[in-house]
């Protein structure tokens, strides 16, 4: 296996994902370890929330719309319903 696909294996394997999705109040991660901190935008990329969190996410104070999460160099979508 060449180089460029073992490092974009990796990579693929390293994603963080999020779910449920869309979400209520409680949005959960997968692929991150220990406590981190993360960053929430709107989808005119306003930041609404930061937070330092383990692997749940408190999205009780946003409106419904789609967001932005910004953990590790990652961003990842969701919807809050």
């Amino acid at each position: 296996m060449d180089l460029f696909l073992l490092e974009l294996l990796q990579q693929l394997e390293n994603r963080i994902s999020v779910y449920p999705v869309p979400t209520r109040d409680i949005l959960y991660l997968k692929g991150i370890a220990g406590s981190k901190e993360i960053q929430i935008f709107d989808i005119l990329g306003k930041t609404v929330s930061v937070q330092k969190i383990t692997n749940t996410v408190n999205t009780f104070g946003l409106t419904k719309g789609v967001y932005l999460l910004s953990v590790d160099n990652q961003m990842v979508r969701f919807i809050k319903e």
